[in-house]
């Protein structure tokens, strides 16, 4: 229990070393060392959008970590590095979570409106760095259905599960 990151979290994700990367409700990420460094430092995506999922790759001391929003927003930040996070691409989906096997490899889940229709959707990430793809999901779509976690096991098998018992 650590009272100086103060903030309704939603999702975390751990460095190999023990430090902690955190998502809050409210467009927040804040990091923490686990053993008696300073305390919490903050970012601010300036969207005050629900960060759902966190994913991060280590170089050294440097992690690039990546974070999906209920707005659709995928945002990059380095730290230590850049002050804030950088927006990297939006979607027409509410993510739920973002896995991957290296910081050009990811995927990213959640649902789509279409129409009065909740769907499942999964995006990729360009190759080129622009607008992530959306990844076909098999036929017919549930509806109603919300995808909730995603896990790469490498570039070419990632599972997601979702409500209702949906698993791709």
């Amino acid at each position: 229990h650590y009272s100086d990151c103060q903030g309704d979290w939603v999702s975390a994700w751990a460095r190999s070393d023990g430090r902690v990367f955190l998502g809050s409700d409210q467009g927040v990420i804040a990091t923490r060392e686990v053993t008696g460094a300073a305390g919490c430092e903050t970012a601010d995506t300036d969207r005050p959008a629900s960060i759902n999922g966190l994913v991060g790759f280590e170089s050294g001391p440097s992690t690039t970590l990546f974070a999906v929003t209920s707005e659709g927003r995928i945002f990059r930040w380095i730290h230590p590095g850049t002050a804030e996070p950088t927006e990297i691409s939006r979607v027409a989906a509410n993510l739920r979570d973002v896995h991957g096997t290296s910081a050009t490899n990811l995927l990213a889940v959640g649902a789509e409106q279409v129409g009065s229709v909740v769907e499942p959707r999964a995006f990729r990430s360009n190759p080129d760095g622009g607008t992530w793809l959306p990844e076909p999901l098999p036929t017919p779509l549930p509806t109603g259905v919300f995808l909730r976690g995603v896990h790469m096991v490498h570039r070419q098998l990632a599972y997601a599960a979702g409500d209702k018992g949906v698993l791709y």
